[in-house]
């Protein structure tokens, strides 16, 4: 399960605990986690990550914001060898200024074969986000070579303007980033 391996493994690496929810209001309204998580394993992620940013409970349904538009504090997504972690108000901001591509996908309910990439037939409504941004964007980057590592980013913040903007209020860097919202 995913969400083991990033509350059991991960997130202990940087120095983090968090409980999974059990009741399915929680994990609506607050997340994955009582501190606001959200888990998302992306099975055939290569070149570009799936940022969840809507959702139906069926084809008839309206579409909701969900994923990054919700409560959440942060994002975790990723598969058994490579994980990142973001934080949520940073992937909006995101958002916002690139307006990415998005893709829909869901369960193909006529076959029960998942993933559809047919609009009729999506639930799952999310932005396209490139490997090689995630990088740039992400808190930390855990990478499992036989051992998980955690990598905390470069610059870890979501961008430049950001960090200036904490440099200009006399922080350092480096707390700030620690402390991302």
């Amino acid at each position: 399960m995913f969400e083991r391996l990033c509350i059991d493994t991960l997130l202990p690496m940087i120095g983090e605990t968090q409980t999974l929810n059990e009741d399915q209001h929680s994990q609506i309204h607050v997340g994955d986690t009582a501190g606001g998580y959200e888990f998302k394993e992306l099975l055939n992620a290569r070149d570009r990550l799936h940022i969840e940013v809507a959702e139906r409970k069926n084809l008839d349904g309206a579409w909701v914001p969900s994923g990054v538009h919700c409560s959440r504090r942060r994002y975790m997504c990723g598969s058994h060898r490579e994980v990142f972690l973001f934080s949520v108000p940073a992937l909006r901001r995101w958002i916002r200024a690139t307006e990415p591509e998005e893709v829909w996908y869901g369960r193909n309910e006529a076959t029960g074969h998942a993933p559809s990439w047919e609009a009729e037939t999506a639930t799952i409504r999310s932005a396209l986000l490139l490997r090689d941004d995630a990088t740039k964007l992400c808190l930390y980057r855990f990478e499992f070579t036989g051992e998980w590592l955690a990598e905390r980013t470069p610059h870890g913040s979501p961008s430049v303007a950001w960090a200036g903007q904490a440099i200009k209020v006399g922080k350092a860097p480096e707390f700030v980033m620690g402390i991302w919202p």
